[in-house]
């Protein structure tokens, strides 16, 4: 065989394995030596279908495979036995690939031969970091659970959870587990449980998270912000594992805020309000509701409301604040931030619209509507809470269904709130030594009892429904529509008096100051009470319902009976006790025993009109035995025509003192007034003269007639000292005027007689007698008295002169002396304080009276008032005129 070289030698072995035993170049070659074998590597991974890896082969040296084939080519070798394995896998291939144990093949070659071994390598277990989120943010802890009270259960911000785990691709190259969790920047704390209490602070053990488990960590926001959630696997440098990179995720920290407002009681207590303009108050604007810090939302009593009922009561402002965009990773605008009310007891609504709009319920907002915008909502009170903050409200978050599990985070901000429901309003009255003053079954107070002002003033006691301490209760007197109206005073208000001008010590006070905003306040007690003491209005007549509302319901000290508006808001008024303004004057009744004159019906039921209610108190009889001296006189000398011996009592200047003393008073009575009622008031004073028609004939020891006065009467003895009735008696003729005394006890009163001052002188004997050329004349000058209908005097004493022809005249006696007693009928300037003088007033010389007429009959005047300073009244109304009413009802009824 010519020499030839190896690969000669190769090239011509593949073309005769081509082509068979035929010839070469048509000529027949010589036998060729037996030629070597070949050796090729294919190294291959069947894990996932086939793969050709690129690897180095050891066999005869060391070759590598090409990456495309996998073929390791060795080449010709010498026929002999070969080991062959996988050297080191190269590559790109070394990441996923190992080395099988054993991967070695032993093989035999003979000469010629042409072997391929097969050699074969693993897939690696490549661990994979899976960290999934329940959701993409997490609520940041407002710290709103440290300002909590050591009583309230804590509410802290659900924690977001994340779940951590890991897949292996060939659990024949086992992994423990174990790894790292992070959150960078670190704004939240991470716990290993749901109730937050272990904090995370180390690496993951395998134990922690291990093959086919999932960890659950719970996040808690300490910061607002972004950050990356970070999940690193621990590496356990086996060749057959090989980690894949860590699982992250983009994730943030969120504020979820809302703020609560309320109305400032600092901002209140400085308005001014419009106490005598209804449409002025309506106009008034009240300071807007001021934002809560976050103490105040948590803490005492949080936000405090009303139960609602008609809509009368107001709401809580409620702002969602915007949201800054920095801190929501993508994928959140249709995350949902939910409003949640809950109760221990009570309940909260959520509107739209401070007045007036339907229930919001839920209340869900896209976080991408809250990017754009703060979202305003009011709160209302449902029913009534049994305690302190036993209602919330808080703000959270919720997304759509999908991925991890989730529930609904709660308690990202929150605000406790406190219902109250005011369930009474009443008179809360305690007699005092002075009487009752309230008569509840009537619904009059007495405001006269006591000086002026504290006889006006009335406690009004305000409950709660639940024993709530320290809740600051409002109290009003909501004046009556009709005050000041003749459904009201049975006269409407005179034209000149303008109310505004009218002084505020007449109106009633509910407040610090008449021109105040809010009413006077007071904090409940342990049971839920409050009471606060009110001053009613002197004006007679004048009604008010007690009323009450929390300090949270301001618009409520706007509440006006019968404005169209004002009236539609109603705070909580008295259910039974309205208060009428009344006086009570008590009488006791002084006569004669055997006299009995009509009850004072009409008297009563004239100052009824004005709202005095007068009480009889007792009947009070004097006779000879108990009276001063002269206080009886035989009737004849006091009733004209009279020949009755029958002695009746006559009350005058002389004795009044002495009878007014049997006045009995009593402190539960301390407006009291006396009525001494007799048959005459005959006052003493002054003398008169009167003179006989002429004597002309010798009439000795005969009484002859004279008249002292037509008007003054005389009586016998006098009145003033019970002296003889004449000063002195004397005749004396034409021829002589010389005047010839005659003793006073000659003088007697004509029975009967003609005129008051109707006396007889008896006659003496006269030398020479009288005739009718010289006729003789008696003079007499007596004592006098002037006679009256009625008079006051001392206060609470009056006198009335009943006479049984003359009933209305008596009532109107009564009605008219006391109204005296009380400053009726007003001088100018002693009016009370701010009003416009009596229009129609005047002093004769007796007093002030009241001149108010209904014009003329013929050239009489027809007086009408009982005020009117004469009587009989042919045309009187018995009772205060018109003119007169308003001033008895404002004037000060407490004259003891």
């Amino acid at each position: 065989m010519s020499g030839k070289s190896t690969n000669q030698a190769a090239a011509l072995d593949k073309q005769m394995q081509q082509d068979g035993d035929g010839a070469v170049d048509g000529s027949a070659q010589p036998c060729p030596k037996a030629q070597r074998p070949t050796l090729l590597a294919k190294v291959t991974c069947d894990v996932d279908g086939p793969k050709t890896i690129h690897a180095t082969v050891n066999g005869v040296g060391q070759k590598a495979s090409k990456a495309k084939t996998g073929i390791a080519d060795f080449g010709v070798v010498q026929p002999g036995t070969y080991t062959v394995s996988v050297g080191t896998i190269l590559a790109p291939d070394d990441k996923d690939y190992v080395i099988l144990p054993g991967s070695t093949s032993t093989v035999t070659l003979g000469p010629g031969d042409k072997q391929t071994v097969d050699l074969k390598v693993d897939k690696k277990n490549i661990v994979t970091p899976k960290l999934e989120l329940e959701y993409k943010v997490v609520m940041l802890d407002r710290g709103l659970g440290e300002l909590q009270e050591a009583s309230q259960p804590k509410l802290l911000p659900d924690p977001t959870y994340v779940e951590l785990s890991f897949s292996e691709s060939n659990k024949t190259y086992p992994y423990a587990g174990g790894g790292k969790f992070s959150c960078t920047p670190a704004n939240v704390d991470v716990f290993l449980d749901a109730a937050c209490t272990q904090k995370l602070t180390a690496d993951l053990t395998p134990q922690q998270l291990a093959p086919d488990t999932k960890l659950k960590l719970y996040l808690r926001g300490t910061k607002a912000g972004k950050f990356k959630a970070k999940l690193g696997l621990t590496d356990p440098n086996l060749p057959g594992v090989r980690l894949d990179e860590p699982a992250t995720e983009a994730m943030g920290v969120v504020e979820l805020e809302m703020v609560v407002h309320q109305h400032s009681r600092e901002k209140l207590l400085k308005l001014d309000g419009k106490p005598d303009d209804a449409d002025a108050l309506e106009s008034l604007k009240l300071p807007k509701q001021k934002a809560m810090d976050d103490a105040g939302k948590v803490t005492k009593m949080g936000r405090l409301l009303h139960a609602q009922d008609s809509g009368s009561f107001s709401r809580a402002r409620l702002l969602v604040k915007k949201y800054t965009k920095k801190h929501w990773p993508d994928g959140t605008d249709d995350y949902e931030i939910v409003l949640t009310t809950t109760a221990a007891s009570g309940g909260l609504a959520i509107h739209t619209k401070e007045w007036d709009d339907e229930l919001k319920d839920p209340v869900k907002i896209r976080v991408a509507d809250l990017k754009a915008k703060e979202h305003e909502f009011w709160v209302e009170g449902g029913s009534a809470t049994n305690a302190l903050l036993d209602a919330k409200l808080d703000l959270g978050m919720d997304r759509a269904d999908g991925g991890l599990a989730k529930t609904a985070k709660r308690h990202g901000d929150w605000a406790g709130f406190t219902v109250v429901k005011i369930d009474e309003v009443k008179v809360d009255y305690q007699a005092p030594a002075s009487g009752p003053a309230w008569d509840a079954a009537q619904k009059r107070f007495y405001i006269n009892l006591l000086q002026d002002t504290d006889g006006r003033k009335v406690t009004i006691g305000a409950k709660l429904s639940v024993a709530l301490a320290d809740v600051e209760l409002h109290v009003m007197l909501a004046p009556d529509k009709d005050n000041r109206k003749q459904a009201n005073w049975n006269v409407d208000m005179p034209k000149s008096w303008k109310w505004k001008d009218i002084s505020s010590s007449l109106k009633h006070l509910d407040k610090v100051k008449y021109k105040k905003y809010l009413h006077l306040s007071a904090k409940t007690d342990a049971t839920g009470y409050a009471k606060v003491e009110v001053i009613l209005s002197r004006f007679g007549g004048d009604k008010f319902q007690p009323a009450a509302y929390i300090e949270q319901d301001p618009h409520l000290a706007k509440y006006v009976d019968g404005h169209g508006e004002l009236e539609k808001r109603k705070p909580v008024l008295a259910k039974d006790d309205s208060i009428t303004v009344w006086r009570k004057v008590w009488y006791q009744l002084s006569k004669a025993a055997g006299f009995n004159p009509p009850a004072a019906d009409v008297t009563k039921s004239a100052y009824e009109e004005v709202y005095t209610e007068l009480v009889l108190d007792k009947i009070k009889d004097f006779d000879v035995g108990s009276a001063p001296a002269q206080t009886f006189y035989p009737q004849y000398m006091l009733d004209m025509n009279s020949t009755s011996t029958t002695l009746v009592a006559n009350i005058g200047s002389y004795n009044k003192l002495a009878l007014s003393a049997r006045l009995d008073t009593q402190p539960d009575q301390p407006v009291k007034r006396h009525l001494m009622v007799c048959a005459y008031q005959c006052d003493p004073g002054g003398t008169a003269l009167g003179q006989s028609d002429p004597v002309e004939s010798d009439m000795s020891g005969q009484y002859i007639d004279i008249d002292v006065s037509s008007e003054l009467y005389v009586v016998d003895p006098e009145m003033e000292n019970g002296g003889p009735m004449a000063t002195s008696i004397y005749w004396y003729r034409d021829s002589d005027s010389t005047r010839v005394p005659i003793p006073a006890n000659e003088a007697r009163v004509a029975k009967p007689r003609q005129t008051p001052g109707h006396i007889q002188v008896r006659l003496p004997a006269i030398v020479p007698p009288p005739s009718a050329a010289d006729a003789v004349y008696v003079v007499a000058r007596c004592h006098t008295a002037e006679d009256f209908l009625g008079e006051s005097f001392g206060v609470r004493h009056t006198l009335a002169v009943y006479d049984p022809t003359e009933n209305d005249d008596y009532f109107d006696t009564i009605t008219h002396e006391f109204g005296h007693s009380f400053n009726q009928t007003p001088r100018p300037g002693k009016q009370p304080k701010s009003l416009p003088k009596h229009p129609k007033q005047k002093d004769k010389g007796q007093g002030n009276h009241c001149r108010v007429n209904g014009g003329k009959a013929g050239k009489k005047i027809k007086y009408e008032c009982v005020m009117y300073d004469a009587g009989p009244m042919k045309w009187g109304i018995h009772k205060f005129c018109p003119k007169c009413q308003p001033y008895v009802l404002a004037e000060d009824f407490h004259r003891p």
